[in-house]
Parts: C-alpha cells; structure tokens; sequence
C-alpha cells in the first residue's frame, strides 16, 4: 500500500471515529478536538479550625481543558512524523505542559513508522490531558493544605500568646507604674488649670515653698525630695519641744486652709482679727487720776 493509499484510509477512518470532532482543512491537513478521557474533579482540601477557608476544591470545582490537534501531514507520511501543534479551546496549557504532550505524542508517532498513527496520538493525547489536571489538582491541594496548615500554627501562636518571664514582668510592672505617675501628674495640672487666675497663682506660690502649711506634695499630687512630714519626723525621733515652738505657740491649733476655699479663709481670718481685738480691748485698765 502506497503511503497516498495509506493516508486516504486514515482519514476515513477518523472521519468515522470523530464526526463532530474533526475538522479536514486540506488533502494534508486537519485538526481533531480532543477533550480529556475522563473527567478531573478537585480533591478537598484540609479545612483549619476557626479560620475562614480561602477555597476548597470540591467535587463542583471540575477542571477541564479541551485543545484542537493540528496535523499537518509530510510527503513522506507514515515513514515520517507529522507536524503537530496544539490549540487550546478550553482552559490552558502551560507552555512546560504542551512541550510534554507534544514530546509524547512524538514518542508513540516514532513507535508506529510505517503504520497510521494519528488515532493512537489521540488516544495519548486524551489520556495524558487527565494526568496534566490530576497533576494539577495535588499541587493545587498540596499547596492549600501547605496554607491552611501555616494559618492554623498562626491562630495556634496567637492564642498561646507570649511567656511571661520575670524579667517581662519587672518591665510591664515598671511601664504601668510609669502611665500611673504620668496620669497623676497630668490630672494635677489639669486641676489646676481649671482653677481661676489669681487662685491658680497663689496655689503655684505656695507650692513653691517646700515649708508652705499648704501644699500639693503634701496631699500626694507632686513629690518633694526635702519635703518630710510630722509623722516621718515623730518616727525618725528629730521632732522635740524646741522644735514645736519655732512653728507654734504652745496650744496653738494648726489650721489646714487647703480644706476652706478662699471666701471660708478670709472670713476665718477676719473673725480671728476680731476675736483678738476683742481680747485686746478687754484687757485695757483704766486708772482714776490722783
């Protein structure tokens, strides 16, 4: 048989096997739509606790991927391969992927010289298409559980937090004593801000004297390093009558003023005046005259 003869029965002989696939373009070429053997579904994938899934492959995510085969028949045709090239219809090949098939489909064509060969490049064609997705889907897959399992150590480092060491703790215990004493110090400044102006002065005087009667340190607003109080000095033993008698006179009753505002002092203070001037005038003797 010639290879002209050879030819014309291969070609009506896939005419007859793929009616609605083939396509003849020319006496010497033609292109037949092949479509994967078998049907590729996605495996699914690990899904991590309490993490949102990014995607599973399910049965629903079907890969597919369909391709025209270009032949392109030589003069010399069964004795030598023919031209093939491949067109995706469907889906996409990788240029590594096509290679591949191509090189494949090249290895059976060698093994059949002599013979029609077309049908047996489909028939590898088909076949091989189903290894190309079901490769896809396990790196798919490999690379999603790869994900999901990062996730999963992710949410896992987060929920065990940080070890708390003596060391970290010093250092938080320090930082919270420190926003402590910033917040202190700036509700003191802000409460004297709030007060009226002349107040606001004389306040700012008398915190000014670590010996004032009146002062800020005292009451735990700010801290003074030469400021000590009577009960340091009772326990210390430093407090002595001598002591007593340079602040007070003996009896005297010491007057907290920061507990009066300044309309209660200044009455204080005239009623005081008046007391004395009346203890003055009731000590006044009057001598008759010789």
């Amino acid at each position: 048989m010639s290879n002209a003869e050879v030819l014309q029965e291969e070609l009506e002989v896939l005419e007859s096997i793929f009616p609605d696939e083939l396509e003849k373009i020319s006496d010497q070429e033609l292109r037949i739509r092949v479509d994967p053997e078998q049907p590729v579904l996605g495996q699914e994938c690990k899904k991590p606790r309490n993490v949102s899934p990014v995607r599973v492959l399910t049965a629903t995510n079907q890969f597919s991927v369909s391709t025209w085969l270009h032949v392109v028949y030589t003069p010399d045709y069964p004795e030598t391969l023919p031209q093939l090239r491949l067109e995706p219809i469907e889906g996409e090949l990788t240029g590594e992927e096509t290679d591949e098939l191509i090189h494949g489909m090249g290895a059976i064509g060698t093994e059949s010289l002599g013979m029609a060969m077309v049908f047996t490049m489909v028939s590898y064609l088909r076949e091989h298409l189903v290894e190309v997705l079901e490769s896809r889907n396990r790196r798919i897959q490999e690379e999603e559980n790869r994900r999901y399992a990062e996730m999963e150590e992710k949410e896992a480092a987060r929920k065990r937090g940080t070890p708390v060491t003596r060391e970290s703790f010093t250092a938080l215990m320090q930082k919270l004593k420190q926003r402590a004493l910033e917040a202190k110090k700036k509700a003191e400044e802000d409460r004297v801000k709030a007060l009226p102006p002349k107040e606001r002065e004389e306040y700012r005087k008398i915190s000014a004297r670590p010996s004032g009667r009146f002062s800020p340190w005292q009451k735990g607003c700010l801290s003074h390093p030469s400021l000590v109080t009577g009960r340091q000095l009772f326990e210390t033993g430093k407090a002595s009558t001598t002591a007593d008698e340079s602040y007070a006179e003996e009896g005297a009753e010491e007057v907290d003023f920061s507990k009066y505002s300044r309309e209660e002092r200044e009455k204080a203070r005239l009623e005081a005046e008046e007391e004395q001037q009346q203890q003055q005038d009731s000590g006044v003797k009057f001598y008759d005259s010789d």
